[in-house]
């Protein structure tokens, strides 16, 4: 591992749907139900959709906030309203992951401003120095997770012209096919340019 890299837990599909599955089953155990699932962009669409499948909720609305460029925080936005419609029903916010938690705090504090009251949180990790911590998580990690559909946006910005992709994606613990077809993408992005 570099030197400068933070400690990376990339994370498999078959994780990810594992993840979902076991909240799921929490989700049933405790006999919750909800109306709607709403998917927290970006990060929180894939979880949401696997979640609205597993729970047979057909509602599925997503909303964008805004609080990571790459690695780095910055200010929080949030980037379009929650549907009215919604606010009377029972809803469940997914995430990917609570790091900070102020995504779901941001949400929250919208969904409250807006009357509504029925709500769980479900994210995939949190962290233990999350200020949020969700009703329902798969697991609390302190690494830096890599999730399956964030592999460009994760290696791209380390890639500086000539890098080597493969070896930046082993460094961080990435399956070397993902990688390889992650560098594919990197370089059509720059052939385009050309």
């Amino acid at each position: 591992m570099v030197g400068s890299l933070p400690k990376y837990l990339p994370v498999t599909w078959g994780e990810v749907y594992e993840a979902t599955a076991r909240i799921a089953a929490s989700i049933k155990i405790k006999g919750e139900g909800f109306d709607a699932v709403l998917g927290i962009a970006r990060g929180g669409w894939v979880p949401a959709r696997l979640l609205s499948d597993f729970l047979s909720v057909r509602r599925l609305v997503s909303v964008q906030i805004e609080s990571y460029d790459n690695e780095v925080k910055g200010s929080l936005r949030l980037l379009e309203d929650v549907p009215a419609e919604l606010i009377d029903s029972r809803l469940l916010l997914v995430d990917d992951i609570s790091d900070s938690g102020s995504s779901l705090i941001a949400i929250i504090d919208a969904l409250r401003r807006s009357g509504a009251t029925k709500f769980r949180t479900a994210t995939l990790y949190t962290k233990p120095w999350s200020k949020l911590v969700p009703d329902y998580f798969f697991k609390e990690v302190s690494e830096w997770v890599v999730f399956p559909w964030e592999l460009v946006e994760t290696l791209s910005p380390k890639a500086k012209p000539g890098a080597d992709v493969s070896r930046l994606g082993s460094e961080i613990g990435v399956d070397a096919g993902l990688t390889g077809l992650v560098e594919m993408v990197l370089d059509a992005k720059g052939k385009s340019r050309e």
